[in-house]
């Protein structure tokens, strides 16, 4: 038992349990079409536990998908079907989230339909 609590204390000298949090959160991923009408709507758990990692693809809308990573730190979307850099990839921060977050994304899809990707915190709009 004292090595397992000295190898507990070992990896949190270690910065590993910054990646740790005691305070829920999760992440919306809202997709609106040109009218402003709501396509769909997902909800991403934030995973909380040392270790834990959610990760899944949505299928948004025609054309339009999600790759999901998160862990207790952070949430990764990659956005599928668009060829913009900057919009395709977006890191979201686990103090974001718990803070409130609202961020549009406008994306164009390889077929040339137009959406806004809007992600929050907490998942309901």
């Amino acid at each position: 038992m004292r090595v397992a609590g000295a190898l507990l204390v070992l990896i949190c000298a270690l910065d590993a349990c910054a990646e740790t949090s005691d305070t829920y959160a999760d992440l919306g991923l809202n997709v609106f079409d040109t009218s402003g009408t709501l396509v769909t709507s997902e909800c991403v758990p934030m995973p909380v536990l040392l270790g834990g990692k959610f990760v899944h693809d949505y299928a948004l809308a025609a054309g339009l998908s999600a790759h999901v990573v998160a862990v207790p730190g952070s949430a990764d979307v990659t956005l599928g079907g668009i060829d913009d850099p900057a919009a395709s990839h977006q890191r979201v921060s686990h103090a974001e989230l718990v803070a409130g977050y609202a961020k549009a994304i406008p994306v164009e899809t390889n077929a040339g339909t137009n959406f806004t990707v809007v992600l929050t915190s907490p998942c309901n709009l």
